[in-house]
């Protein structure tokens, strides 16, 4: 069973995490590792780390650009917009689940983070022109989108989802915004095909702007559309 978006988490790390480094900034506290080096060379990717002195702490390792860097840091959030001139290459070293580490390395690297609406291109559920052919799921099932696993042979089973549950369980398998565009109240009984959880584009602003959503009777555009995000920007001079 894979996640796309473990693909992210579980990259292979390339070979400039070996060539020079300089240390940015190291917090070594009780309750918090983050080290930042600037380091040479276009290496990108992730990997564990171990930290001598917290051996029972997973740790991780990701080194890339800022985009790239910061990005990995939101997790499987990909409402996410970055603003900064910065183009060098760090290596972070922190601990899996620090929810500060974000904003840590952001203020380290000379930017600030922000909620804000922003119209930004995202999938949107749409019910096709000729109607849906979702059925009710029974009574009292739900799903947490977050734990939905598939395998190729019995695709992705989402009983007694909601559309906007829909919505985060596609969200987080492409790892691109996904909004929930329909009317539709209540829970559904959805299968998706294990190839279904492959479609995420390959750029910001795809060039195909549909896809039928299995047999479902659902489609997903690409469209803009304003939705609270994270953005991070060069602090002002």
């Amino acid at each position: 069973m894979i996640r796309n978006s473990m693909l992210l988490v579980f990259g292979i790390l390339l070979s400039s995490c070996t060539l020079p480094s300089t240390l940015v900034y190291l917090e070594d506290t009780e309750e918090r590792y983050i080290e930042i080096r600037e380091v040479q060379g276009q290496g990108v990717g992730t990997s564990g780390a171990r930290v001598a002195h917290r051996p029972s702490w997973v740790n991780s390792t990701i080194e890339g650009n800022l985009i790239y860097i910061l990005e990995g840091l939101h997790g499987q959030n990909p409402r996410i917009v970055i603003e900064s001139s910065n183009r060098r290459s760090y290596q972070v070293i922190y601990q899996i689940g620090d929810k500060g580490a974000l904003h840590v390395v952001a203020r380290e690297l000379g930017c600030v983070v922000s909620q804000e609406d922003r119209n930004v291109y995202a999938f949107t559920i749409r019910v096709q022109p000729g109607g849906h052919r979702l059925k009710p799921a029974a009574e009292g099932q739900t799903v947490n989108p977050e734990q939905v696993f598939g395998s190729r042979d019995e695709g992705y089973p989402l009983e007694g989802a909601t559309m906007d549950d829909l919505a985060k369980f596609l969200e987080i398998q492409y790892r691109y915004p996904v909004v929930n565009l329909t009317s539709l109240d209540g829970r559904w009984s959805i299968r998706l095909a294990h190839d279904t959880g492959f479609l995420r584009p390959q750029s910001k602003t795809p060039t195909k702007t549909i896809w039928p959503l299995d047999d479902t009777g659902l489609e997903l555009r690409v469209e803009k559309v304003k939705i609270p995000v994270t953005v991070v920007k060069d602090k002002p001079q």
